[in-house]
């Protein structure tokens, strides 16, 4: 089986590709209340809400269409995460809204930015 590395990922943010990716993550994750009765001897536990959230670093790209203040942060927007710019389709897709977008610009090296996203609400789909 092929190895896969994190080095030709894709993001889509809004429909629009975003530049060169460095890395991308996300995390789906379920709540659960607890239903145990007295004289269990371990918990029980029952799933209720699941979330989804993640991140994602690219190149910054000053020519980018969006502002980041006005446009990106704390918009409700489509996003698209894949393992290979080249695939059609992407392995995660859904709805999020982005809760920040952080530049760093480190003194020798590229200038970066980072975004943090959370589901809306929708279930992300997987290919």
């Amino acid at each position: 089986m092929p190895r896969i590395t994190g080095k030709a990922g894709a993001v889509s943010l809004a429909g629009g590709a975003i530049g060169t990716v460095q890395d991308w993550e996300a995390e789906i994750t379920a709540d659960t209340a607890k239903t145990t009765a007295a004289g269990d001897a371990f918990h029980h536990r029952t799933p209720t809400f699941n979330d989804f959230k993640g991140t994602f670093k690219a190149l910054f790209d000053a020519g980018a269409s969006y502002d980041i203040h006005t446009d990106l942060v704390g918009t409700v927007v489509a996003v698209a995460l894949k393992l290979n710019s080249a695939h059609t389709n992407p392995i995660i897709s859904g709805t999020v809204v982005v809760t920040s977008a952080k530049l760093t610009s480190p003194l020798e090296e590229a200038v970066t930015i980072e975004v943090a996203f959370e589901g809306d609400g929708t279930v992300p789909t997987y290919d």
